[in-house]
């Protein structure tokens, strides 16, 4: 039986896959981090003292939260776990790497 190892993403490579950024561009992982615990997603490793590392799979599960707490209306701000975050929205499929601000 061969072992298919798990592909691990921390929170800021979700928020960059998802497209979801702070006001200045960044990936949002506090964000993130945020709706995982809410979503009681554990996380597989600890890659350092403040980083987490999660399955990549928990990505679908956090995609779905956004559609049930943002819809459509891509709010400027967000609620999560009492906390207030700023946040914008990139389009999925363009990565935050190649944003350019003029």
């Amino acid at each position: 039986m061969k072992f298919i190892d798990k592909q691990l993403v921390s929170p800021f490579e979700i928020a960059e896959r998802l497209g979801i950024v702070t006001k200045n561009g960044n990936p949002h992982g506090q964000l993130i981090r945020s709706v995982l615990g809410e979503l009681q997603i554990s996380y597989v490793k600890r890659s350092s003292s403040k980083s987490f590392l999660y399955d990549e799979h928990c990505i679908q599960q956090v995609r779905w939260w956004f559609y049930q707490h943002v819809g459509i209306d891509f709010p400027d701000v967000l609620h999560v776990a009492g906390v207030r975050y700023i946040v914008r929205y990139l389009p999925e499929e363009e990565k935050v790497s190649t944003v350019i601000v003029a």
